[in-house]
């Protein structure tokens, strides 16, 4: 009998001890049997090693200096051997039916399936939170990431990708993404093969205030959360890069993307309003004016298909706010954004 196409779970790891076994186990109990585990520590100094340790017997280990979270996908996809791949950060981890739902959805023309993720709040007891999943066809999915505004996907563990796929973008530039190394995955893969949305959870995504995405870390003493301008600068670098990965990409394929890429994303203008703000002496756009970032943060609100006309409210409110109101208040305002636990709750 035909085993199947081996899947491969790669699990990217830096100082996340205290997550790294539950990640583990979830990826190693996997109900389809076809799969391998790849862990690669990227140069913890906490336990984390010790913790692999525990599981030599079961996984492909992979141990290496830090050189940020590219390197540690390009390590572990070399060391990977699985038709269908599954990033997952160690910080959070997959339910026992992931690998089987991905394979029972696959079919040869896929470059990947996507499916639902949870999304639980560990600084609160809140309920976890279904993150939405819109039914979108690949050339809508394509539309939206042509138009910056979202690539409407879940985090990167909600998804499997064909190795044939991720040979045409791995290995990545590891001096460019040491964070964020997801984001050159999601930007061009619906452009190099046909995506299938499935709408079964397969894993929690856990904040905890200090993700990469969550534009905080830790107060001093590890007591509270601050705002981290520093991450904020990071992620506006980022969408910098992004959009000249996107440009290139399309280029070569004889498409232009369009001047005011960045431009269309609330999202990108808002930090980037606030890094103004805050940081003005560090800020990666030295051209930047605080009324031209209003008007055109004004514009993206009003303008974006995916806000309900609420949100097309209130968002201009809090970018006049972000533009005007006192630098403390900015400061204060953002802190108490990041504290803010998810609340809505979801029923299956």
């Amino acid at each position: 009998m035909a085993r199947g196409p081996l899947v491969s779970i790669v699990i990217d790891n830096y100082n996340y001890g205290r997550f790294l076994k539950d990640s583990i186990e979830s990826a190693l109990s996997q109900r389809y049997p076809n799969t391998e585990v790849v862990v690669v520590d990227d140069g913890s100094t906490d336990d984390s090693r010790k913790i692999i340790s525990q599981y030599a017997h079961s996984l492909v280990a992979v141990l290496k200096e830090n050189g940020g979270q590219g390197s540690a996908f390009n390590a572990g996809f070399a060391r990977s051997r699985g038709d269908i791949v599954i990033f997952l950060d160690a910080d959070d981890f997959l339910f026992d039916h992931a690998a089987s739902t991905i394979v029972d959805n696959w079919e040869p023309c896929v470059g990947q399936v996507q499916c639902a993720i949870f999304q639980r709040d560990l600084r609160a007891r809140s309920p976890q939170v279904l993150l939405p999943l819109p039914r979108l066809t690949t050339s809508e999915i394509r539309a939206r990431i042509l138009n910056c505004l979202s690539t409407a996907g879940p985090p990167i563990h909600g998804v499997g990708y064909s190795r044939k796929l991720l040979e045409r973008l791995l290995p990545l530039p590891e001096n460019l993404w040491r964070t964020g190394a997801d984001t050159p995955i999601r930007l061009l893969s619906p452009f190099l093969g046909e995506v299938v949305r499935v709408q079964r959870p397969i894993g929690v995504y856990c904040r905890h205030g200090e993700n990469d995405s969550a534009m905080s870390e830790m107060g001093p003493h590890g007591v509270g959360l601050s705002v981290s301008l520093r991450k904020i600068r990071d992620r506006l670098v980022r969408d910098s890069q992004a959009r000249a990965l996107l440009k290139n990409f399309l280029c070569q394929r004889g498409t232009r993307l369009r001047e005011d890429w960045l431009f269309r994303s609330p999202a990108h203008l808002g930090l980037r309003l606030i890094h103004k703000r805050l940081a003005s002496g560090n800020h990666p756009f030295p051209d930047d004016r605080r009324e031209d970032l209003l008007m055109a943060g004004i514009r993206a609100c009003l303008n974006c298909p995916e806000f309900s006309v609420p949100k097309r409210l209130v968002y201009p409110l809090l970018m006049l706010g972000a533009a005007y109101a006192p630098r403390r208040v900015v400061h204060a305002a953002y802190r108490l954004r990041l504290r803010a636990p998810s609340t809505v709750r979801v029923r299956l």
